[in-house]
Parts: structure tokens; C-alpha cells; sequence
């Protein structure tokens, strides 16, 4: 019997807030409108107090609080006690406790947000870039194309359960760049930037697309390039409201080789650095 009343409330609940009328679904229910009609009114003047929606979470976690209250006075009736027995065999009883519950319920949901207010991530920036070193053979140009992708520029944010997550870093400058010109002017450029979470992150991975090389005065030629993908198991931190710079140095005279036949084969020897820095 009290398996199906509940049926029968969800149903109403369900039909009540999708639109339709109080009286419409009483009328459906005719032999319970004693029990029904004291309870659904008193979810109208909680809406109406509160003017919120719940969650379909929320709505389900009061259910459940309703319901377990059902059931522990169903078992107190159940036990040798007069004085239980009297009062909550009437249904206006019910309606009292019940009414009472679902305020209860509802004004918790209502100010959960200020009980229990948000505490927003910590954040730092990530910045790569890159430079290079002097080469050999006559090079005089070196461009090098990162995929733009997840692929391209990703480091791996170490997780509490031991696996982590790879977090991709957006390209934000020259793609294709030039190494060399970094060489001559002692420079480095900013190759790709994000806000991330701050903690603790393991690896940085990148995705060489494509290099290719001019030799003196000649025509850029492409490199052949049997691996593109750098990877380095590197541990750094990346501290909230601080810039972490990842500088990859680029050593040409170790990655390009020039055959007897001119053909030019590029292996990216990298080195890798980690600088710390307000933002």
C-alpha cells in the first residue's frame, strides 16, 4: 500500500512541475486525496517561497529523505506504543511531518551555495618556447612546423590515482618557425600558452610535423624526419598565480645530418629547461 502512495506522489510531483494542475492529477486519484492534496499543496508553497528549481539530483535525494522518514514511522507504528499508534494513524498527521520534512529539505538545497560556497581552482600559466644552437654543413635556415593539434604541445598533470591526464597547450605563435634567426639574435620565442591547474606534472610532449632546410642559398628542402614525437619525463610544478616556462633547445648541430647526396635527415636532439617566474 505505501509502495504504491509513493508511486502515486512521484507521479504528481513529476506531472505538477511539468505543468499541469494540482486538481488535475487529485482527480485522478480519487481514493487519495486525503493523503495527497496536503502534501503536493505544501511543495507549491516551497516552490513558491523559494522560486528555485531543484536538480533532478536535489529532487532525488529529498525523495529519498521523504521516504526514509516514511519508513521509520511506519516502524515506530509498528512497535507497542499506544500513544504512536493514535497519532500517526491519522492522515492529517502524516501531512504534518510530511510538510515539515520537505521544507526542511528544500531550505537546505536553497542555501547549500552559501553553506558550502565554491572554492575556485588554483591556476598558473604554462609557456613553451623555443631556441637553438649553432649547426654545421652550410645550414642557413631551419624551419620547423608543429602539428596543430592535441598532438602538437601537451603536458601530463600528474592525478591522485596514480594515471593523471594529458593537457593539451595551445599554439599561440609562429608555426612554422625559424630556428636559426632565435640562434643569432640569442633569443627564444613563445611557441604555445595556457592557463592551467596548479600542481604537480610529470612529462611534456610535442609533435613535429615538418623541417624543412636551405643549405646556403639554396631552396628550402624538406628533412626527412623518421620521428617526429619529442617526449621528456621531466617532474615540474606549476604554482598558482606564477608562470612556468618550458624552454626547449633545439641543438642543430646534433639533429641535422647531411648525407653524401645531399639529402638532409633531421633527429631533434633537444634540451630541455624549466623556469619559474611571476606572472
Amino acid at each position: 500500500m505505501a509502495n504504491n502512495f509513493d508511486k502515486i506522489l512521484d507521479e504528481c510531483i513529476d506531472r505538477i512541475n511539468q505543468g499541469e494542475s494540482l486538481e488535475v492529477c487529485l482527480a485522478d486519484y480519487p481514493e487519495y486525496v486525503g493523503q495527497l492534496e496536503p502534501l503536493l499543496r505544501a511543495m507549491l508553497q516551497i516552490q513558491g517561497a523559494y522560486s528555485f528549481v531543484p536538480s533532478a539530483s536535489a529532487k532525488r535525494e529529498a525523495r529519498q529523505h521523504f521516504n526514509a522518514a516514511l519508513e521509520r514511522l511506519e516502524l515506530r507504528s509498528r512497535e507497542k506504543q499506544p500513544l504512536f499508534t493514535r497519532v500517526f494513524a491519522r492522515p492529517i498527521a502524516w501531512a504534518t511531518v510530511a510538510t515539515v520534512l520537505l521544507i526542511l529539505v528544500a531550505g537546505f538545497f536553497a542555501l547549500k551555495p552559501w553553506l558550502y560556497p565554491i572554492v575556485e581552482a588554483k591556476t598558473g600559466i604554462i609557456e613553451v618556447r623555443v631556441t637553438d644552437a649553432p649547426p654545421e654543413y652550410g645550414i642557413t635556415e631551419i624551419w620547423v612546423t608543429v602539428s596543430d593539434s592535441e598532438e602538437g604541445v601537451a603536458v601530463h598533470k600528474a592525478g591522485d590515482d596514480g594515471d593523471g591526464v594529458w593537457i593539451t597547450i595551445p599554439i599561440t605563435g609562429d608555426n612554422p618557425f625559424e630556428l636559426l634567426s632565435l640562434q643569432k639574435a640569442d633569443l627564444d620565442a613563445l611557441l604555445a600558452t595556457e592557463e592551467v591547474t596548479a600542481g604537480k606534472y610529470t612529462q611534456i610532449r610535442m609533435t613535429i610535423d615538418i623541417v624543412q632546410v636551405r643549405i646556403g642559398d639554396g631552396d628550402l628542402q624538406p628533412a626527412v624526419l623518421p620521428s617526429g614525437k619529442l617526449k621528456f619525463v621531466r617532474p615540474f610544478e606549476v604554482f598558482d598565480g606564477e608562470t612556468t616556462i618550458i624552454l626547449l633547445d633545439f641543438d642543430a648541430d646534433k639533429s641535422v645530418t647531411v648525407t653524401g647526396g645531399g639529402k638532409v635527415i633531421v633527429k631533434p636532439v633537444v634540451k630541455l629547461s624549466i623556469q619559474q617566474g611571476k606572472q
